[in-house]
């Protein structure tokens, strides 16, 4: 099976908070990072779905691996 593609989710309502569970539970995606407007929205989500990013940094979330 190839590796799964890694997704960041855009947004820290509820069109992230929906999909990332769904996402996870499927093996082609792994769930990496979170992006909100407000950081600390981004780090809640980061750390409510064992992801390794959360940030308000567009640069930084598109440089992530």
């Amino acid at each position: 099976m190839p590796d799964p593609v890694k997704i960041a989710v855009l947004g820290g309502g509820y069109g992230a908070k929906v999909p990332l569970p769904a996402y996870a539970a499927l093996d082609e995606f792994e769930p990496v990072a979170a992006w909100s407007r407000r950081p600390e929205r981004a780090r809640e989500l980061a750390e409510e779905f064992d992801l390794s990013l959360g940030t308000a940094d567009l640069d930084e979330l598109l440089a992530h691996p």
